[in-house]
């Protein structure tokens, strides 16, 4: 955690590049991204969206941007306070004992996807929403050392946390909550060494029990629950019900979310409703985070199990762009300059 300057970085990640492969650096890297939440879990999502780009660029251009990545998981020195909590005060040290000392107890199978599970989900998501990190993240390594539940059921419960405090509190530390998460359960699907991906998911457990613990002291966080949504009447055309909740987005998110819930009850794919969401943030979104929150809850949604998605696709409801808002000054500059052309 100690202070680094640019130069230091610089020969430290070439020489590293040299000398062993960029994805050997990047496999020792998500730990350092899952460590520290103080920025509101950008650091997770920087490694996550840094592999991501480097699959799609290539690995030839991995040095300027492991150059870059490595300063910013640097970021905050140990004593330094965000929200009340400084390095130490974090769940990152007491889960690193539990991944050490659990992972050669794992059984076989543990991090593939499994059916059911619903009530481990449920155990672990009622330890985060009361923000007992230590409950939720104890609990979970019990759950899968004794052969009680699969990796996939407890990356559920993490999932639903993020969702609910979006719901809760919408905003910005509701955006990353559901982005951080993405970013930690992407790291767990790519990293290789077990304990690491154990890591991960203690960690996704943890920071959503320090993100509920944040925003419990704002005094608009709500109380909804997330496993209560019930679904309401919707046209029975899924574009038609696709068009009605988005325009209901933009007036009262609480109902776009119930009839969200029953969106994705009678259409399990909901494409139909994903793709006219995403046209709304090009056209209306005037925040990088609209883009951010879309596509990570939309990742989301086919990660969970079936059972939880409905839920999955309510909350989405409460950060996407309404067919009502006004377009973006980008979209009408761009507007005014096509008018004129006669095609």
């Amino acid at each position: 955690m100690e202070a680094w300057d640019e130069e230091r970085a610089d020969r430290a990640i070439a020489a590293l590049v040299r000398s062993r492969g960029a994805h050997e650096i990047v496999e020792g890297l998500w730990r350092y991204g899952a460590r520290d939440y103080r920025n509101i879990g950008h650091k997770a999502i920087f490694v996550a969206n840094s592999w991501r780009t480097l699959e799609t660029i290539g690995w030839q251009h991995a040095e300027p941007t492991l150059r870059s990545l490595v300063l910013g998981l640097l970021d905050f020195g140990v004593k330094e306070k965000v929200n009340g909590y400084a390095y130490e005060d974090q769940c990152y040290l007491p889960n690193l004992a539990r991944a050490r000392q659990a992972a050669a107890k794992l059984p076989p199978g543990w991090a593939e996807k499994g059916d059911g599970g619903a009530s481990a989900t449920k155990q672990i998501l009622a330890a985060i929403r009361e923000a007992k990190t230590d409950e939720a993240c104890g609990g979970t390594v019990d759950l899968l050392t004794k052969g009680e539940a699969r990796a996939s059921s407890l990356w559920d419960a993490v999932h639903l946390a993020a969702g609910e405090l979006m719901m809760r509190l919408p905003g910005i530390l509701g955006v990353h909550a559901v982005t951080s998460i993405n970013a930690l359960h992407y790291a767990f699907r790519v990293a290789g060494n077990p304990e690491t991906r154990l890591l991960l998911l203690l960690q996704g457990t943890g920071w959503m029990s320090q993100f509920a613990s944040v925003m419990k002291q704002n005094n608009s966080f709500g109380n909804t629950d997330i496993t209560d949504v019930e679904g309401v009447d919707i046209p029975a055309a899924a574009e038609e019900a696709a068009a009605e909740i988005l325009a209901l987005v933009s007036s009262d998110r609480a109902s776009a979310a119930r009839k969200a819930f029953r969106y994705a009850q009678k259409n399990p794919e909901p494409s139909c409703f994903q793709r006219a969401a995403q046209s709304l943030i090009f056209t209306k979104s005037r925040d990088v985070h609209d883009y951010k929150y879309a596509a990570a809850i939309f990742e989301d949604y086919a990660l969970v199990d079936p059972a939880w998605r409905p839920h999955m696709l309510a909350t989405a409801a409460y950060n996407l762009r309404g067919s009502q808002s006004p377009d973006s000054p980008l979209t009408e500059r761009a507007r005014d300059v096509v008018r004129p052309l006669k095609l």
